[in-house]
């Protein structure tokens, strides 16, 4: 079951959607697919050899957005550096809600703060209800309106 989660700063004009996504690679690991996790949708990511967590947070170093993919299943014969290139080089989207997008891969990374892949900026992870709003660092993110999909 997916959900679909706007969050709005309750002090600046900073929002964003938040999206339950995942990702995983057909067999011959050509083709990258990035869905929300629905029924169906499971059948297709339990057969694929790579896949993992997708996750959406922002610099405000940059002011960029930073599409992270954490890999959870790796049963191929690729290496991490090897999962990385393949997944920045793939045809995944670029952007969210019209706003350029930087890519960073995550190899089993647990970690709550990373770093942005383009200023080297530390960062949260992800952003949630209740987090510290990254653009004017005085409110806070609310979840505002949510959407459950099956």
């Amino acid at each position: 079951m997916g959900q679909t989660i706007k969050h709005k700063c309750n002090s600046c004009d900073f929002e964003f959607i938040e999206e339950d996504k995942e990702f995983y690679f057909n067999e011959e690991l050509t083709k990258l697919t990035e869905e929300t996790p629905l029924f169906n949708t499971f059948q297709k990511i339990a057969k694929s050899q790579l896949s993992g967590n997708i996750y959406l947070t922002y610099c405000d170093n940059c002011n960029n957005f930073i599409k992270t993919y954490s890999v959870t299943k790796n049963e191929t014969s690729l290496d991490d550096e090897e999962i990385k290139e393949l997944i920045i080089e793939s045809g995944a989207s670029e952007q969210i809600t019209n706003e350029p997008v930087e890519k960073l891969v995550l190899i089993r990374n647990d970690d709550r703060l990373i770093k942005c892949p383009k200023c080297e900026n530390e960062i949260l992870k992800t952003l949630t209800h209740g987090s510290g709003c990254p653009k004017c660092e005085n409110g806070k993110l609310l979840a505002n309106m949510f959407t459950i999909n099956d």
